[in-house]
C-alpha cells in the first residue's frame, strides 16, 4: 500500500521540485556562486553536518593540520551543495545535455564486460556528481540503478521518474532477487556499497586506515550472478568538464568476503584521494563501530 503524502510534505515537495527546475537551467556560473553562499550559510547553521564532516576529515586525513582540515570540510560542504544542483541538471535536463563536456577512461573495459554478456556488476561511490555521472553514463550504455527510496513519496515519484529518463529502471536496494535476475539477465547494474548501513551483512576491513563496516553484498552479487565486476569513480576535474572511469579489480570477488572488502575500499580510498572534496563527507561514514569500541562522533 503507498503511503499517501501530508500538507506539509506535498508543500515541500513541490517547492523543492520548482528549485530544482529553476537551478537546473541556470547556468553553470550561477550555479557555483549560489552553491558558494548556500555553502557558507550551511557551514555556520547546520552544526551537526558540520561537526561530521570535520570528525570524517581528521580521521581520514591525519597528515593535514587543523586549519587544512577546516579548509577541506568547507569545500566539501561546497562541492555536495554543487552536487545537489547538478543532480537537479540531470533530473531536469535532456541526457543529451552534458555529453560533450564528458570524458570516459578504459571505457573499453566496460565495452569487453558488456560483449561477453555475463551482466555487469558497476560499483561506485558517493561522490558529488552521482546522478550527473549516471545521466552522462546512459550515453555510452544501457543500465539499470540501484537506490533508496525517498521518504516524502512526491519527491520519490519525482526522483524515480527522473532517473527513468537515464537508466532502465530503479531497483530499491532491498530488492535483492530484482538485483540476481537483473544481473543473471546480462544486464548492466549500477550500484554505490560505501555507505554505513550498520553491522547486518557487514565486516571490519580499513579504510583510511581505520577499521570500517563494509557490506559484503558486493561479493555475494558477483558470486551468484556470475556478473562481471568493475569498479568505476566519477568527478568534475575541472570548471564544467567530467570524467568517469572504470577499473577491472583482479581476482574480484575471491573466495574470501574479506580480501574482496578491503580491495573495494582501498580502491574507493584512492579516488578519493584525488579529488577529496568531491565526497560523502556528510555522512556518519564510521557510526558503526566493532564489539567494544566507542564510538568515533
Amino acid at each position: 500500500m503507498k503511503r499517501k503524502p501530508n500538507f506539509k510534505q506535498t508543500i515541500n515537495a513541490y517547492y523543492l521540485i520548482a528549485f530544482f527546475y529553476f537551478i537546473a537551467y541556470s547556468p553553470l556560473v550561477a550555479q557555483k556562486t549560489l552553491a558558494k553562499f548556500i555553502a557558507f550559510l550551511s557551514w555556520h547553521l547546520i552544526k551537526s553536518r558540520r561537526k561530521i564532516a570535520l570528525r570524517n576529515i581528521e580521521i581520514c586525513f591525519t597528515k593535514l593540520n587543523k586549519s587544512e582540515q577546516i579548509k577541506l570540510a568547507k569545500r566539501t560542504f561546497y562541492t555536495n551543495v554543487l552536487g545537489y544542483f547538478q543532480t537537479a541538471s540531470a533530473w531536469c535536463r535532456p541526457t543529451s545535455t552534458f555529453k560533450n563536456s564528458v570524458t570516459f577512461t578504459n571505457l573499453d573495459i566496460l565495452n569487453q564486460a558488456i560483449e561477453a554478456k555475463e551482466g555487469v556488476l558497476l560499483v561506485g561511490g558517493h561522490f558529488t556528481i552521482l546522478d550527473l555521472a549516471g545521466s552522462l553514463l546512459s550515453n555510452v550504455t544501457k543500465y539499470h540503478t540501484v537506490h533508496r527510496h525517498h521518504n516524502n513519496p512526491i519527491l520519490n515519484q519525482f526522483m524515480i521518474k527522473s532517473r527513468s529518463k537515464f537508466t532502465q529502471s530503479c531497483i530499491d536496494r532491498k530488492n535483492v532477487k530484482s538485483m540476481i535476475r537483473t544481473l543473471k539477465q546480462n544486464q548492466v547494474m549500477w550500484y554505490a556499497p560505501d555507505q554505513d548501513y550498520g553491522r547486518k551483512d557487514s565486516i571490519f576491513v580499513p579504510f583510511f586506515n581505520t577499521q570500517t563496516a563494509t557490506i559484503t553484498a558486493t561479493s555475494r552479487l558477483a558470486k551468484i550472478s556470475n556478473a562481471q565486476v568493475l569498479f568505476t569513480s566519477y568527478f568534475e576535474v575541472s570548471h564544467g568538464k567530467y570524467e568517469i572511469r572504470f577499473f577491472k579489480p583482479e581476482n574480484f570477488p575471491s573466495a574470501n568476503d574479506e580480501q574482496d572488502a578491503l580491495i573495494y575500499n582501498k580502491w574507493l580510498q584512492s579516488e578519493i584521494e584525488q579529488f577529496p572534496p568531491q565526497y560523502l563527507w556528510l555522512h556518519k561514514r564510521f557510526k558503526t563501530r566493532p564489539a567494544g569500541e566507542k564510538t568515533l562522533y
